[in-house]
């Protein structure tokens, strides 16, 4: 668990978003917060627009919900490992921890870099070059790309992949670069009550900038309408038609169903390939990294549908929602088509 939330952390220190953003810890005993004006907050957030309850000059403390560094902070309490101590620092957490344990702790190995080394391989014994000529020769009057350029203070060779193969999530990072793609199961045996349509989207960050951000969750129950729009693939960095899902939203507020059957043909150092069968039938999304992150997806056959281009505005153009009932504007993305 403290290595897969360090794995997720962005540069700027918050989590990569994945579906619905349930921060599951009951007790936090030093949660973070930033301390603003209510005018600043009313500001920043579009939900606190008719706020009244204080004046404009009095301080509003946020809880940054995406900063995880405590619940690291409290593993280190009871896992004797250096980058754990690093991560997270000793806090409140920490101490707590200890005290619980009587101040035993368990000796532990960063073996990361062992399982990094394993993962430079590809999946299913597919070639990544041959892979992407396949299936661009294959389905070549149906592509479409982007581009992101990576500018030359970030040593690409210095980039370390990250995969998790069974939750679906691959990465790609450095101090100053995060890349990361959603592509797998959608849990609860394929109910994917708390997942989003996010099948193939990707969250990247580049030299402290965020280009693209999955869009957060908002709202459960109070407004489904905003729930399904938060779900949907319109809002996610990923391949989608206008107007069709590859799952359905109308199953229920808590059920997405796992029509997309995502798979990953092939994840390296140097690239990604996978596709899903949301829309009938595939869809591809190749990733080459290099001096620039090159993304094309592939539709396979789609003459007689109205497919939504991929394009520097990446999703809808929905407000994001860093944490439950919070809405700020959304990130521009700088992208070359």
């Amino acid at each position: 668990m403290a290595e897969f939330t360090m794995a997720v952390t962005k540069p700027d220190g918050h989590v990569v978003q994945i579906g619905d953003n349930d921060s599951g810890r009951l007790v936090k005993p030093a949660p973070v917060y930033h301390r603003m004006t209510v005018r600043q907050a009313k500001a920043k957030y579009l939900n606190l627009k008719n706020y009244h309850d204080m004046g404009d000059k009095e301080h509003y403390y946020y809880e940054d919900h995406l900063e995880h560094k405590d619940l690291i902070s409290a593993v280190s309490g009871l896992i004797d490992r250096a980058d754990f101590r690093i991560f997270g620092g000793r806090s409140v957490d920490t101490k707590l921890i200890e005290a619980l344990s009587g101040h035993r702790k368990i000796k532990s190995e960063n073996k990361q870099e062992t399982r990094i080394q394993k993962e430079h391989i590809s999946l299913h014994n597919v070639d990544m070059d041959q892979e992407i000529s396949r299936i661009k020769k294959k389905y070549h009057s149906n592509t479409h790309k982007i581009r992101f350029d990576i500018p030359e203070s970030i040593d690409t060779k210095t980039i370390i992949p990250v995969f998790f193969f069974e939750f679906g999530l691959y990465i790609w990072r450095t101090d100053q670069f995060f890349l990361s793609v959603r592509c797998g199961p959608i849990g609860r045996n394929g109910r994917g009550g708390h997942a989003h349509n996010d099948q193939l989207a990707i969250e990247l960050f580049i030299n402290g900038q965020q280009m693209i951000a999955d869009p957060g969750t908002y709202v459960y129950t109070a407004d489904p309408r905003k729930r399904n729009q938060y779900r949907s693939v319109q809002s996610h960095f990923a391949p989608a038609m206008n107007g069709s899902e590859p799952g359905s939203l109308d199953l229920s507020l808590f059920r997405l169903g796992d029509s997309a059957r995502a798979k990953v043909l092939y994840a390296s150092r140097h690239g990604f390939v996978g596709y899903h069968k949301g829309f009938h039938k595939p869809v591809y999304r190749i990733i080459e990294i290099a001096r620039s992150i090159q993304i094309t997806d592939v539709y396979s056959d789609y003459k007689t549908i109205n497919f939504r281009p991929l394009n520097h505005n990446g999703s809808a153009d929905i407000p994001f929602s860093p944490s439950y009932g919070y809405q700020e504007r959304r990130l521009d993305k700088q992208a070359v088509i």
